[in-house]
């Protein structure tokens, strides 16, 4: 058994490596605070997403991707 010390170790912190978000989001969904927890996997972020999409506020609705943004925020 690996010590707890070195599996955190093992394991890179996200944003320290500059990875990728882990829920891609438009820009166009939102204020930039809004956009980066919901990509940062904020459920109420993703909520109001999911609610801007389907009331098509700030952009064109999109029943498809509204859903896609209720589903995740609800997996959360």
């Amino acid at each position: 058994d690996m010590p707890v010390e070195s599996v955190s170790a093992a394991v890179p912190d996200a944003a320290a490596a500059g990875a990728l978000p882990l829920i891609e989001v438009s820009a166009k969904a939102g204020p930039a605070p809004l956009v980066e927890a919901a990509q940062n996997g904020d459920a109420k972020a993703l909520f109001e997403v999911a609610t801007r999409y389907a009331e098509g506020r700030g952009m064109k609705s999109d029943m498809s991707q509204a859903a896609k943004f209720y589903e995740k925020s609800a997996e959360l």
